[in-house]
């Protein structure tokens, strides 16, 4: 979880079709949420999941078990 343009976002796992996704909050108190994004559905995902905001931008770090390969991911 990170703080995201001032509002709460979460990145997380979705281990039953194993992909992973992001959702950030409509407002800053965290009281209503937007629908989740899928960042990666490749279903080779595993391992920690970091959320960072950079220039005001939320961006994701993970690791793709399939290639042994960390990947990042920055939202636009």
């Amino acid at each position: 979880m990170a703080y995201i343009g001032g509002r709460p976002a979460i990145a997380y796992m979705d281990w039953t079709h194993r992909s992973l996704l992001f959702v950030r909050a409509l407002d800053a108190r965290g009281d209503s949420w937007g629908g989740p994004v899928l960042v990666d559905g490749s279903g080779h995902l595993g391992g920690p999941v970091t959320l960072i905001e950079t220039g005001g931008l939320p961006a994701i770090c993970y690791a793709d078990t399939y290639d042994a390969d960390v990947k990042f991911a920055v939202f636009y």
